[in-house]
């Protein structure tokens, strides 16, 4: 058992409860709007869901680890290194090229690029790299209205 990942998973779920009582006063809006703790509260309650699985997975770890195993070395390896600055690289690129290119094709290629480059097939890399971009897109551009740049798709 990874103790760091209990004490982790116990403080993503105290942050989520706070953000999400903290959330109790905001406004709400008329007529049934989403409010500005829409999106505070969804993400309060992915941390406390997501913090909970990780402590719940380190504790059946736990059971099922004899205490005579062989730890598991711990720190950074540098295929873990490369792999975060490539996502921090992916973020930089987007910023720079989405407004020409547009959020559909910056979002495609750099998802379609990651997930190739972090070993998933390429059919189920553009399967999963083009779908998320169009959930994303319905979701923030047209639900949420949020604006996205347009870009080469549309002039």
């Amino acid at each position: 058992m990874k103790i760091s990942d209990m004490v982790m998973g116990a403080g993503f779920v105290g942050a989520g409860a706070a953000i999400f009582l903290a959330t109790l006063g905001f406004p709400r809006l008329d007529g049934g709007s989403p409010g500005p703790a829409l999106f505070p509260r969804v993400l309060a309650v992915l941390m406390i869901g997501f913090g909970a699985c990780l402590a719940f997975q380190a504790a059946l770890r736990r059971h099922t680890n004899p205490p005579d195993a062989a730890p598991v070395p711990a720190g950074p390896h540098a295929g873990g290194v490369i792999n975060a600055l490539l996502v921090f690289a992916a973020i930089i690129v987007f910023m720079l090229v989405s407004q020409v290119l547009g959020f559909l094709l910056t979002t495609a290629a750099i998802l379609l690029g990651l997930m190739w480059w972090l070993g998933t097939p390429l059919p189920r890399a553009a399967a999963a790299a083009v779908g998320l971009t169009l959930f994303v897109y319905v979701i923030f551009g047209k639900v949420l209205r949020v604006p996205l740049p347009l870009g080469l798709l549309w002039f």
